[in-house]
């Protein structure tokens, strides 16, 4: 249990590899990490961004992204090594997305968006490979007129695709070349998810769960829910990619598995 002195607004963080606890305040002044095999605590040596902030992990807890406005339009986004507090990469001025990036293994991926005078909001796909040293590798996203910085992004499948819910649709590319692959109807506020690098999974109008082919964005089965108190309120995958998590209107998680159910309808 953390004590009372991480203040008001504690924002906690899992490691992917659920072995690391990691913990700011609201106003980013007291900095936890916890390792949960034998409850050690120990404190920061560098400033975290506030809990009101967006900041991320990697997998074993080494690697953090963090990302404090510095101005209406602009941010500064860094990654930071835990163990000697060396900054890796960062950037100033461009506006991440609402997700802000994501960590596949020890690779970064970040949707950034830069304001062009004539231009508008110019967004990319910035990749920071660990291997080649945090080089940012950045994607042009293609047909993307009509998007905004506030709209939600998901990452998925394995780091190759991503989703952008806008104006009741849900628009997915292959950040490898930047290209769209298609879009779906989104008429609720649930996020899709994707389901390791096979699936898309989202709620239609009926508030059936419905599972798409990323190969070519075709439906290949729903789960009907038996009533209204069953409707879907939340979707999660594990890592694994070969479930589905349901979070229901009346409390109740379901775990779908997908090797059982693509193909055929199920109820």
């Amino acid at each position: 249990m953390f004590g009372g002195a991480l203040g008001v607004g504690l924002s906690p963080r899992f490691s992917a590899d659920g072995r690391l606890l990691l913990a700011t305040s609201r106003y980013g002044d007291q900095k936890w990490c916890r390792r949960l095999t034998d409850g050690t605590p120990e404190v920061f040596p560098f400033r975290l961004p506030p809990a009101t902030r967006s900041w991320h992990t990697s997998a074993d807890g080494q690697l953090l992204w963090t990302q404090t406005a510095t101005g209406t339009w602009e941010t500064r986004s860094r990654l930071i090594r835990r163990a000697d507090e060396a900054t890796l990469w960062h950037t100033e001025g461009k506006v991440p997305g609402p997700n802000g990036a994501v960590f596949t293994g020890n690779d970064v991926l970040t949707l950034e968006w830069e304001f062009t005078y004539g231009h508008g909001h110019q967004p990319r796909v910035v990749r920071l490979r660990a291997e080649s040293g945090y080089r940012a590798e950045p994607v042009m996203l293609q047909g993307l007129a009509r998007l905004s910085p506030n709209d939600d992004v998901v990452f998925g499948g394995n780091g190759d695709f991503l989703a952008l819910r806008s104006q009741g649709q849900i628009v997915v590319f292959d950040i490898r070349d930047g290209r769209v692959l298609g879009q779906l109807e989104c008429p609720t506020d649930i996020m899709p998810v994707f389901a390791g690098s096979r699936w898309l999974l989202s709620v239609d109008r009926d508030m059936q769960v419905c599972v798409y082919d990323l190969a070519g964005l075709q439906l290949q089965t729903r789960l009907s829910l038996k009533s209204a108190n069953d409707a879907p309120r939340s979707l999660y995958s594990p890592p694994s990619g070969d479930a589905v998590l349901v979070g229901t209107q009346r409390g109740v998680l379901l775990r779908w598995a997908l090797d059982e159910a693509v193909p055929g309808d199920q109820r």
